[in-house]
């Protein structure tokens, strides 16, 4: 038999154990996957990674801005690390403040968490769409950065306070736990809380607990953590402009001016003097030294003897008007004025209290009405209106900065007519809500549809 030449041998050998070994790895891998399916529980699902289950939902990412004092963070709750600015904070981490401590957390959307001393806070959701933190102690001051698309939420022992505008603070102490609203408005529950007043779930104030109460703006001129907030919210574009009640807070606490006496000199401020007519307030005032170049606010309330604005019902006049209005009230009620000098979006220099109590009217305060609606036009500056059922009460025109004006709280005019010219009446300049309803005598029924009405 001819033999192969030695290299041709040796060429032959090599690809005869190129495929043995290749034969054998193919062999392993099909064992390993037998093994694998063998051995895996018979529920146990086998996963597939895709691009679509790696996704995750866009994250804000908050970073310490401003780190004063004792500072910490924590990944766990358990251990604790010095925060400073080089720290990116995720979903999750916790941040707590000594005595000598305070922080401002920033987002990327612009908002900002401050912390006061001995303070802690939990960034329990960072989602876009989903802003959710848990004040555990002490004090937190939020800015928010207002968005169509996104909730921000702080909940204190539980409870959610959702914001509904820019600036607030929750507090969880021993004293108190709950929301001071400073700017716009925050939802507790189902509780909406105003500008200038706060809401607590526990109070050492009885009368303050589960209700909605006034801030002390006065205090509040003492409050250096609050102080420190509108420094920090002046040097932000968005919130400079957007400071709420706590606009004047770096200004010296008012002092009410006394109303005059035979044997004293008239101090500059604002003195009211009011009477009743009937149902109707007569009231008029006296300034002294007093800047009243954006015109005044006749405040008033059924509750509290020292009414303010924002937070109870108030009606505008314009400083090139009369010093004088007048005012249709319910019957059997209390009620308590003052006027102030308007500064825009909120007001100072505040007059004496006024005292009026009217008499009480007869049940339903007049002749009965027949249900039915009334439908509102606007042209111009004129408004006119049609009706079904009847109205022998006459009509109220009520007017707001803010949707669905209702009376009394935003009552402009009483008319027995069908029309009104709102050119006569005392309204701020920009964008008005006008609605019509028919006067029950000591109130109101089938309020119109709305319409708005820009004083130039």
């Amino acid at each position: 038999m001819p033999q192969l030449p030695a290299e041709a041998a040796s060429v032959s050998l090599w690809a005869r154990r190129k495929w043995w070994i290749l034969g054998a790895v193919g062999l392993v891998l099909v064992a390993a996957v037998l093994a694998f399916f063998l051995t895996r529980p018979a529920d146990t699902p086998v996963q597939f990674t895709t691009k679509k289950s790696q996704a995750k939902a866009a994250q804000l990412g908050v970073a310490p801005t401003l780190v004063e004092g004792s500072v910490e963070y924590s990944l766990t709750g358990k251990t604790w690390q010095a925060l400073t600015d080089k720290v990116n904070l995720k979903a999750g981490n916790e941040v707590r403040t000594s005595s000598d401590g305070r922080v401002v957390l920033t987002l990327d959307d612009g908002s900002a968490i401050r912390l006061g001393s001995n303070s802690a806070v939990t960034l329990k959701s960072l989602d876009v769409k989903n802003v959710r933190l848990e004040n555990t102690a002490g004090e937190v001051y939020n800015r928010v950065i207002t968005s169509a698309t996104r909730t921000y939420t702080v909940a204190v022992d539980g409870v959610d306070m959702v914001a509904k505008g820019t600036a607030f603070r929750t507090k969880n102490t021993a004293d108190a736990k709950g929301v001071e609203v400073f700017q716009s408005t925050v939802q507790v529950e189902s509780v909406n809380v105003p500008e200038g007043k706060a809401f607590f779930t526990a109070s050492s104030d009885a009368a303050k607990k589960d209700k909605i109460s006034d801030l002390d703006l006065n205090a509040l001129k003492g409050d250096a953590f609050l102080k420190w907030n509108v420094e920090q919210d002046k040097q932000m574009t968005e919130a400079k402009d957007k400071l709420g009640v706590l606009v004047d807070i770096d200004k010296p606490a008012l002092t009410p001016v006394p109303a005059p006496t035979t044997t004293q000199t008239q101090a500059n401020g604002i003195v009211l003097s009011g009477s009743l007519s009937g149902y109707s307030g007569k009231f008029s005032w006296k300034v002294t030294g007093v800047d009243t170049s954006k015109g005044f606010k006749l405040v008033r309330s059924a509750s509290t003897k020292t009414p303010v604005y924002p937070g109870d019902s108030a009606q505008f006049i314009s400083s090139s008007a009369a010093r004088s209005t007048s005012l249709d009230l319910d019957g059997g009620k209390t009620y308590y004025f003052r006027v102030c000098a308007y500064r825009g979006d909120s007001c100072d220099s505040y007059s004496n209290t006024v005292t009026l109590t009217t008499p009480p009217k007869e049940s339903g305060g007049g002749s009965t009405i027949t249900p039915g609606a009334v439908t509102l036009n606007i042209s111009g500056s004129t408004l006119s209106w049609t009706l079904a059922g009847t109205a022998p009460n006459g009509f109220k025109v009520v007017v707001s900065k803010t949707q669905n004006p209702t009376y009394p709280e935003n009552y402009k005019h009483y008319t027995s007519a069908t029309s009104y010219d709102l050119a006569g009446a005392s309204l701020e300049s920009g964008l008005n809500y006008v609605r019509v309803c028919k006067y029950t005598g000591d109130g109101c029924t089938d309020y119109s549809n709305q319409v708005t009405y820009t004083k130039p």
